[in-house]
C-alpha cells in the first residue's frame, strides 16, 4: 500500500483535532474581554488591592497569566540571544521574564481608577492562526490609550504573545533593552539583574505606556 495513503488520514485527524480545540475555546475578543473584566471587577470589589503588591500579583497570575505564552514572549524578547542560550538559561530567563511582566502588569493595575475599557476585534489572519484585539482605555479629561493584544491559535486555544501600547511593541522594546544589557554584561548578567529586580519591591507600572522597564530598579 502507498505509504502516503497511510499518513494522510492521520495528518487530517491531527489537523481536525487542533481545529476543534481552537473552536471550542473562547474567541480572541472574548478571551481578552473576559480576562480584563474579571480583574477590573475584582479591583472594584476590593479597592484595598491597589495598595497590596503581592495581592495584585496573585490576581494577575490567576486571571491574566494563563492567557499568555511566556515561552513565546521570552523567545521573541531575546531574539538571536535565545538561540545562543543553553536550555538552563532559557528556562531561567523565561521564569524571570514571566515574573517581571506580572509585576509590570500588576503595577499598572495599581493605578487603575475606574477608567472605561472599550474592546475592538481585529481581523483574523494567517489562515485563522493569528488575531489581534484592540482595547481603548478611556478616562475623562485625558486622551484614550490604545493597547493591542496579539494572539496566535495553539493546540490549547488562543494565547497572547505580544502587547503593544500606542503602537509600541512590548516585545520589540524589551528586545532592544535586553540586547544592550547582554552586550554590556552577558545573558547570565541580565538574568541575575532581572532576578534581583523581581526579588525587590519596586514595580514597573509607573513607566510611561509602551516604555520598557529598565533592568535596574
Amino acid at each position: 500500500m502507498n505509504s502516503r495513503r497511510l499518513w494522510l488520514p492521520a495528518l487530517a485527524g491531527l489537523l481536525l483535532a487542533a481545529t476543534l480545540a481552537i473552536a471550542s475555546g473562547p474567541a480572541p475578543l472574548d478571551l481578552v474581554h473576559v480576562a480584563v473584566d474579571r480583574v477590573l471587577a475584582e479591583l472594584k470589589a476590593r479597592p484595598e488591592l491597589r495598595d497590596d503588591g503581592a495581592g495584585l500579583r496573585r490576581l494577575v497570575e490567576e486571571r491574566v497569566a494563563p492567557h499568555f505564552d511566556f515561552a513565546a514572549l521570552s523567545r521573541l524578547a531575546l531574539g538571536k540571544h535565545w538561540r545562543a542560550a543553553s536550555p538552563a538559561q532559557q528556562a531561567r530567563f523565561t521564569d524571570e521574564f514571566h515574573r517581571l511582566l506580572v509585576r509590570t502588569y500588576s503595577g499598572y493595575l495599581g493605578n487603575y481608577h475606574g477608567e472605561t475599557i472599550e474592546y475592538q476585534a481585529q481581523p483574523v489572519t494567517d489562515e485563522g492562526r493569528r488575531a489581534g484585539v484592540l482595547t481603548h482605555i478611556v478616562a475623562t479629561g485625558r486622551l484614550p490609550v490604545t493597547v493591542e493584544y496579539s494572539l496566535y491559535a495553539g493546540s490549547d486555544g488562543w494565547k497572547i504573545y505580544n502587547v503593544s501600547v500606542e503602537g509600541i511593541s512590548l516585545v520589540t522594546t524589551y528586545r532592544s533593552s535586553f540586547d544592550e544589557e547582554i552586550r554590556r554584561e552577558s545573558l547570565d548578567g541580565l538574568i541575575d539583574t532581572l532576578a534581583a529586580r523581581n526579588a525587590g519591591e519596586c514595580v514597573t507600572g509607573q513607566s510611561a505606556p509602551g516604555q520598557a522597564a529598565s533592568a535596574a530598579c
